[in-house]
């Protein structure tokens, strides 16, 4: 049977979690981690779909990839060579365990996952209800407030998102959710940490289309992340990632040049 595994349920760095052998049967060779008792009933549904995929009744948000069913997001990984020969824990796996290691990052929390041989797995979450920056930006308000000092708050991490964009955080009225943790990056990301946060910044600025706000927004990260960079300077290199970002995609660029209709950010800010 597999077993019950609460370490994720508090905000600490938990080891791996052991992993329970299923009952032979139509699922042998499959493996499955409960990690709260509430989440036991999900636990034949999480077999199913990695064995079959969404129902009728889920929404499909990535074609047999990611869907929904009801408050669960469900997300499948691929086989990977180094799980099956024992080298590596498997994705859900990996992304089960950043939702402890992350903290205090908001992240979904885990309830289920699969894992096969193949090294294929499958991970069950709560699905987060919420609304992406560009939606609130203009709007102002507790989200837009609170964006730099969640972005400085993830920088601090020992992780680094490598594929950041609006899309893989969401509000949820009250905290800012970082999701897609498959795409966070260990170490050999952090030694070109400045980089990463330059293009982190280059890409809200290019998503909201150098909304006015952004340069006073950055100014408050800056003290909130506690870098001593000069911010004009800094600021002059992430305006030229955003234009770069535009020009590839043969996107107009006077958002760019409008700039500097933005005030300034003020000393102390």
């Amino acid at each position: 049977m597999s077993q019950v595994d609460p370490r994720l349920a508090a905000p600490a760095v938990a080891p791996e979690p052991d992993r329970a052998q299923v009952p032979a049967g139509p699922v042998e060779g499959l493996r499955t981690q409960v990690f709260q008792p509430a989440d036991r009933a999900l636990e034949q549904l999480a077999l199913k779909w990695f064995q079959s995929g969404p129902g009728r009744e889920d929404v499909v948000l990535k074609p047999d990839r990611v869907w929904r069913h009801g408050p669960h997001a469900i997300k499948r990984f691929d086989r990977e060579l180094l799980v099956q020969l024992g080298l590596r824990c498997s994705r859900a796996s990996r992304s089960a365990r950043l939702h402890v290691e992350l903290a205090p990052i908001v992240t979904p929390r885990p309830q289920v996952l699969v894992e096969a041989r193949s090294g294929a797995s499958l991970l069950v979450s709560e699905f987060v209800e919420g609304r992406f920056l560009d939606l609130l930006w203009n709007a102002g308000g507790p989200a837009v407030e609170a964006f730099p000092h969640f972005m400085a708050l993830m920088h601090r991490a020992p992780r680094l998102h490598g594929d950041f964009h609006l899309r893989n955080v969401l509000w949820d009225g009250s905290n800012w959710v970082l999701m897609d943790l498959d795409g966070l990056r260990g170490a050999q990301h952090r030694l070109r940490r400045r980089s990463l946060i330059l293009r982190h910044w280059a890409r809200v600025h290019f998503s909201l289309r150098g909304a006015q706000g952004l340069r006073q927004s950055f100014a408050t990260y800056l003290n909130a992340a506690e870098l001593d960079w000069e911010p004009a300077s800094t600021w002059k290199k992430i305006l030229g990632q955003s234009e770069s970002m535009a020009k590839a995609r043969g996107i107009d660029t006077g958002f760019v040049a409008r700039d500097g209709m933005d005030p300034a950010p003020r000393d102390g800010a």
